[in-house]
């Protein structure tokens, strides 16, 4: 099967057991000196967010100013990992959507800091309340942000965080298996050579899927209802994602063209240009003017009573060659 996963970006795990020790008992006394240590001073009061695997604190500097200090579990992730999560939150921030990016720390613009073997990052607050079950309505808007999050998230690839994939669910399972002996004995070598062959043939498949970088633990806990819609928090266990498109596996078939058909009579929310979707269908097949687009929507520019204007849709099928039908027409 090749080499064997590595859950690369995580700390080593001989890291110095005193650490994790005091990770437990940090007091505020050392929260108070991790943020005096890059400038900001606190007011004495600290509140502890809900957190499972850091320790999260909300907290008010000297001004008035309200902020979230992030302490790392010492021993799970390596510095470049969490530069990598930052500069990831970053991006997002920068086209607009919402997240609370970490902020510089020192003249040199790094958003890493440590106190005694602990790594931390300091965030602004950002207003809301925790969601409760999500209507139908919200599932649309959350639906439009993890849209925009993985459009960015396709702009570039991690390099220091782990890889979800069939070897990280499927090999590392296996190995748990095996330490604890759940399996009969009489079962294992078939058990375990079953899920090394079917792990090797869909890592085979997945070569020709690029990685995308994702949020990794998207929730309604890391969701911050408002009154502009929400906010996406906590996206420290992004990871690259090799899933290779759920149902749209198949889609293009090598060597073949592609033709694209849309049917609409709404207006036009992509959260994109239209120049964006066609380069990104362009990009499967083997030249760009393998691929049509085709539409049947409103009138363009204008629409009509029963159809909002075909935009992005008409410009698309000129640009690729495809055929732009009329919705509001009695015989469409």
């Amino acid at each position: 099967m090749g080499a064997p996963f590595s859950f690369e970006g995580l700390a080593p795990a001989e890291q110095e057991r005193e650490k994790v020790d005091h990770f437990f008992n940090l007091l505020p006394g050392t929260i108070h000196r991790a943020f005096e240590q890059v400038g900001m001073p606190l007011q004495p009061t600290i509140v502890f967010l809900n957190s499972l695997e850091n320790r999260v604190v909300r907290v008010q500097d000297l001004d008035g100013d309200s902020w979230v200090g992030k302490f790392y579990r010492p021993s799970r992730w390596k510095p470049e990992a969490l530069l990598e999560e930052h500069g990831f939150l970053q991006e997002l921030f920068e086209a607009d959507l919402p997240v609370a990016p970490a902020i510089a720390l020192d003249d040199e613009g790094s958003t890493l800091d440590e106190i005694e073997g602990i790594a931390f990052s300091i965030s602004p607050l950002r207003p809301g309340r925790p969601c409760d079950e999500v209507n139908s309505e919200q599932a649309y808007q959350i639906g439009q942000l993890v849209g925009r999050l993985h459009q960015v998230g396709q702009q570039s690839r991690f390099r220091h965080r782990p890889r979800l994939g069939p070897a990280y669910w499927g090999l590392e399972a296996l190995k748990t298996l095996e330490k604890e002996q759940v399996v009969p004995a009489s079962l294992w070598p078939r058990y375990r050579d079953t899920v090394s062959q079917l792990v090797s043939r869909l890592e085979k498949q997945l070569q020709s899927f690029p990685p995308l970088r994702i949020h990794g633990d998207l929730h309604k806990g890391n969701l911050l209802r408002h009154s502009q819609g929400f906010t996406l928090l906590d996206a420290a266990t992004s990871a690259a994602n090799l899933a290779p498109g759920g149902c749209n596996e198949g889609l293009v078939v090598p060597g073949e063209g592609l033709a694209l058909v849309g049917l609409t009579d709404a207006v036009e929310s992509s959260p994109s240009a239209w120049t964006d979707y066609v380069a990104r269908f362009q990009a499967l097949v083997a030249a760009p003017d393998d691929l049509r687009v085709h539409a049947l929507a409103g009138d363009w520019p204008s629409g009509c009573d029963d159809a909002a204007p075909g935009t992005g849709w008409y410009e698309a099928t000129v640009a690729t060659g495809g055929a732009f039908g009329s919705g509001c027409a009695a015989d469409y």
